[in-house]
C-alpha cells in the first residue's frame, strides 16, 4: 500500500473513533438527562432529604414558589427543571463541595458549568431587595426593637435570627471599620437622637458610642460594671451561636471550607444563606450540631474607634454616659 492509501486510512480510523467518542458523550448526556427528568428528590425520606439539601420539604417547596418569579423556566426539553436549578444551589450551600461533586449528585445529574449556572441564577435570586428586605429586616417599630439585639458584625436575636448584615468586607477587615460603614450605625444613631431606648451590645472590637455598649475594661470585681460587663458577655453570646448554627447547616460557609470566587459572588452567597438561615428559622426546623472552629478570642483586643479627633472623644464621653446609667439601673435592680 503506498504512503497516500496509508494515510487514507488512518485519517478514516480517526474519524470513525472520533464519532464514537460522540456518540458515546451524547449518550451519556440523554442518559444522564433522562434519569434526572425521572427523579423525584421529594420522594426521598425526609431525614435523608434535610441532610442533602439542608431545608424541609415543605420549605422547599415554599422557596421555590418564592423564587419562581426570578428564575428562568426551562424553554426546552433539554433544559433543567426549576426545581432542580434550587436544589442544585441548596446542595452546594449545605455540603460545601466543589461544583463538580454537587454535578454528581446521583438525583441531579448535572455538569459542571450547569452547576455553575444554577448556583449564579438562585444566588441571585436570593439577593433580589424584595427577598432580602422579607427575610433580613432589622426591627423598624419600637415593640420589635424591644427584642433585644446584638452585634458582631452580623445583628442577631436571641432566637439566632439575623436580623442585618454586611458581607462586602472580607475577613481582615476590623469590625470597628465595618461598623463604621454600616448602614446599622446610621439607623441606631437616627433612633438614639430620636430617643428610643433601643441599644446594640459588641465586644472589645467596637468602639464605646451612645447606641453601641461595650464591656467595661478593668472593672472590679464585683462591682455594678463588673457584673454589667458579664452580663453583656453572656447577652452577646447569642451571636456566636448565630453565626455556629449558619455555618454548620450550610457549611459552604465553614471556616475549612474556601469559597473560591470572586468577593462579590462569595458576599453573595454569604447573603442567600443567611436569607435562608433566616427561612428555616421561621419554619422552626431543629439546628443542625455545631461544628467547632479554631478562633482567636477577641474579649481583648482593643481596636481604633471608627471616628477621630474631638468627634471620636464626644462620641465616647456621651457613650460612656449612657452606659453608666444603664449600669445604675442594673445596680437598683439588684438592690430590688
Amino acid at each position: 500500500m503506498d504512503l497516500i492509501g496509508v494515510l487514507r486510512n488512518r485519517y478514516i480510523m480517526r474519524q470513525r473513533r472520533d464519532q464514537i467518542r460522540r456518540e458515546q458523550i451524547y449518550n451519556n448526556r440523554i442518559t444522564r438527562r433522562q434519569l434526572r427528568d425521572a427523579s423525584n428528590p421529594f420522594t426521598l425520606p425526609e431525614c435523608v432529604f434535610q441532610g442533602i439539601y439542608r431545608l424541609s420539604k415543605d420549605l422547599v417547596s415554599a422557596l421555590i414558589e418564592d423564587l419562581r418569579p426570578f428564575l428562568h423556566e426551562r424553554e426546552r426539553t433539554t433544559g433543567i427543571p426549576l426545581q432542580h436549578k434550587v436544589l442544585c444551589a441548596l446542595n452546594f450551600f449545605g455540603q460545601g463541595s466543589f461544583q463538580k461533586a454537587v454535578g454528581c449528585d446521583f438525583i441531579l445529574g448535572l455538569s459542571q458549568t450547569s452547576v455553575s449556572r444554577c448556583l449564579d441564577e438562585v444566588v441571585a435570586a436570593l439577593n433580589r431587595p424584595e427577598i432580602l428586605a422579607a427575610n433580613v429586616r432589622f426591627p423598624d417599630s419600637e415593640a420589635e426593637r424591644r427584642a433585644i439585639i446584638r452585634i458582631v458584625v452580623e445583628v442577631a436575636t436571641s432566637n439566632y435570627k439575623i436580623l442585618n448584615v454586611l458581607a462586602r468586607y472580607p475577613g481582615s477587615s476590623q469590625d470597628s471599620f465595618i461598623w463604621a460603614n454600616s448602614a446599622i450605625r446610621t439607623r441606631m444613631e437616627q433612633l438614639y437622637r430620636a430617643g428610643a431606648e433601643c441599644w446594640l451590645l459588641g465586644d472589645s472590637g467596637y468602639p464605646e458610642e451612645p447606641w453601641l455598649h461595650v464591656p467595661f475594661l478593668n472593672a472590679p470585681e464585683g462591682s455594678a460594671e463588673a457584673e454589667f460587663s458579664s452580663q453583656l458577655k453572656i447577652s452577646r453570646s447569642s451571636v456566636e451561636r448565630t453565626i455556629g448554627h449558619l455555618k454548620s447547616r450550610f457549611q459552604c460557609l465553614h471556616v475549612h471550607r474556601v469559597l473560591m470566587y470572586s468577593p462579590e459572588k462569595a458576599a453573595r452567597i454569604v447573603n442567600a444563606c443567611i436569607v435562608l438561615h433566616n427561612k428555616c428559622l421561621d419554619a422552626r426546623l431543629p439546628h443542625f450540631e455545631i461544628i467547632p472552629e479554631d478562633r482567636v478570642p477577641q474579649e481583648n483586643v482593643i481596636r481604633p474607634p471608627p471616628a477621630e479627633g474631638r468627634q471620636r472623644d464626644r462620641l465616647l464621653r456621651e457613650g460612656q454616659v449612657v452606659r453608666q446609667r444603664l449600669v445604675d439601673r442594673l445596680r437598683q435592680a439588684a438592690a430590688n
